[in-house]
């Protein structure tokens, strides 16, 4: 809370002092142009990675790269809203098939490593924007719970095969939560949340994780996901 706090502050002393541009091109005078605004308002997708059905809204580009990282790395507050309002419009697309009060939210965990150079995990204060939408539209029971944490060291991904991925993250997770803990959450779906799917090695092991312990996984929600997935269909 106070780091975020922080972030806010010096990211108003810095407007006083440079003039606001495009958060992805620098061009215009605004916080996100028209043109650079196009892909974020994108139409959820549903499609399917093995048996785990994925809701995403914005196709994953270089432009989009560069928002992701700045709302990662920088805590950077316009870029955390563009990848909530995504994430929501992706969540709600499951309230058309269930009862969103009904599901519980359960991130995939930022490694140690990530979580003491950012100070905290990135998808934290995203969940809390997009959980504060959903509530206004009417899904006053939705929460999220952080269940995951990471098993093991892995290996930087953006490199690696999915079959490299796939072994990289085997095992990679465990379920902190007591056995009391997770039967209060019997009656729950869950939703798995990323910020962005590419191969969806990660959502595939949080889910097998999860599984093991006999929990009900509904599917997941994505802001991003690579452009192959959401191909018009």
């Amino acid at each position: 809370m106070i780091l975020e706090n922080l972030r806010e502050i010096t990211e108003g002393l810095r407007s006083l002092v440079f003039p606001e541009l495009c958060l992805i091109c620098e061009k215009e005078s605004v916080a996100i142009c028209r043109d650079c605004a196009v892909p974020w308002h994108s139409t959820p997708t549903r499609f399917a990675i093995k048996s785990l059905e994925i809701y995403s809204t914005v196709p994953y580009s270089a432009d989009v790269s560069s928002v992701v990282l700045k709302a990662k790395e920088d805590g950077l507050r316009i870029a955390q809203k563009l990848m909530a309002n995504a994430l929501t419009r992706s969540i709600v697309s499951w309230g058309e098939m269930v009862d969103l009060n009904d599901c519980v939210l359960v991130p995939i965990p930022s490694t140690r490593r990530a979580i003491r150079r950012r100070g905290g995990s990135f998808l934290h204060p995203i969940l809390e924007i997009s959980t504060s939408q959903l509530k206004r539209k009417g899904f006053t029971g939705v929460q999220w719970i952080e269940l995951l944490k990471h098993h093991k060291s892995v290996q930087d991904q953006s490199e690696l095969s999915y079959e490299e991925r796939k072994a990289n993250l085997r095992d990679a997770f465990k379920i902190f939560k007591s056995d009391r803990e997770l039967m209060a959450m019997a009656d729950k779906q869950i939703i798995l949340v990323d910020d962005v799917v590419t191969s969806g090695a990660t959502l595939l092991s949080a889910e097998s994780t999860l599984r093991e312990r006999k929990m009900t996984i509904l599917g997941a929600a994505t802001a991003c996901a690579s452009a192959h997935h959401l191909l018009i269909r």
